[in-house]
């Protein structure tokens, strides 16, 4: 399984990391969760991990931060060997390794064939910063999904004590 998180609210991309690492029963304390970085990890490195079965668990999950071999970004650390494993492990797809590509930039190289290959064996979550109309309906939504109302003056009243921090508006909601 292959997934490819970005954009630029952290926040929310690490909201979406949480929600993968729930859905396929990855600890944070776990064996089975590691976190690489592009510019201190071999490319070849990374995918032989990806290929190891995961210890005592269904699945394992590789974090890969800050792939600049996927940008437009100058690099020199992964190899067009390096490159071409990660393509063949994409069309491996390891059903016991949970691959999330995380990068908190919008600057994918769509004209290397690496990126176009990543975009069609990924599935890609694109994390845009939250405006406030955004806030507003999903607060709402989590309201009514508690069977509870809320006034328009007590929505605008929550919002404007908190902003568009929608962490803070959930555990507010949390309390109804």
């Amino acid at each position: 399984m292959n997934f490819v998180i970005y954009g630029e609210d952290k926040l929310l991309m690490e909201q979406r990391l949480k929600t993968l690492k729930k859905k396929y029963h990855i600890q944070e304390d776990d064996m089975n969760i590691v976190t690489y970085w592009c510019q201190d990890t071999p490319l070849s490195s990374i995918i032989e991990d990806a290929l190891t079965p995961p210890f005592l668990s269904e699945y394992k999950m590789i974090v890969v931060k800050n792939p600049v071999f996927l940008t437009t970004q100058k690099q020199k650390i992964a190899s067009d060997e390096d490159i071409q494993k990660f393509m063949d492990y994409l069309k491996l797809d390891n059903p016991t390794t949970v691959l999330v590509i995380y990068h908190d930039q919008r600057n994918f190289d769509e004209r290397k064939k690496v990126v176009k290959m990543l975009r069609k064996e990924a599935q890609f979550y694109e994390i845009n910063p939250l405006n406030y109309y955004k806030v507003s309906d999903t607060a709402r939504q989590a309201v009514k999904k508690r069977n509870c109302t809320i006034d328009d003056d007590a929505l605008e009243l929550l919002l404007s004590r908190k902003g568009t921090n929608l962490m803070d508006i959930a555990s507010e909601v949390e309390k109804l």
